[in-house]
């Protein structure tokens, strides 16, 4: 999968309402009107990883991203489930939490990391035996100017040069992170 992503003008208003039991939704088409929509399966893998448990939910969709099109609307959709969980809860998740909730079931970060921390992200998933960053040109949380930028991944390592402006690495579970910002 693709490393960088980057957060576009295009938006979905959902709307998540607790009730008692049931699962309802409007502003879908019925084929996705389901436990298997990515709404409420990340809701409830947020409500999961916060020990809370799941009774009844109406969510309403209104959808600006088109699906299939490579414009991260499943990221789109697992984000908002997730938030809307922890929003609904008084928010005891951080973003990097939402994050860990939701790649596992996206399967990669890089549309997942710019909907929920916004802007432009390089992320990647390290999976044991298959990919390693053995080391960064800057060490996390090391502020490192990024306008213009050289990505290469040789021998295991990923190497960062001629970078300008700014960028924040972090480290979650197996994920390398990158955010810029002006």
């Amino acid at each position: 999968f693709d490393s960088f992503g980057l957060a576009l003008t295009l938006y979905n208003t959902i709307t998540l309402e607790e009730t008692e039991s049931g699962l309802e939704f409007t502003g879908c088409p019925a084929e996705y009107a389901n436990e298997d929509n990515l709404i409420f399966v990340s809701y409830k893998a947020a409500m999961d990883y916060m020990g809370i448990p799941v009774k009844g939910l109406k969510v309403d969709i209104s959808s600006e991203i088109p699906i299939s099109r490579g414009l991260g609307s499943s990221a789109a959709l697992l984000t908002a489930g997730a938030m809307g969980a922890n929003a609904l809860h008084g928010s005891p998740l951080s973003l990097q939490q939402i994050l860990e909730v939701t790649n596992p079931i996206e399967g990669h970060p890089d549309n997942l990391a710019p909907a929920i921390f916004g802007g432009m992200t390089a992320s990647m998933s390290l999976i044991p035996g298959t990919y390693t960053v053995q080391e960064t040109v800057a060490p996390i949380g090391y502020n490192l100017p990024a306008d213009s930028w050289k990505f290469t991944f040789e021998e295991g390592k990923l190497n960062v040069t001629e970078v300008q402006g700014e960028a924040d690495f972090s480290f979650i579970d197996d994920m390398l992170i990158m955010e810029l910002t002006n």
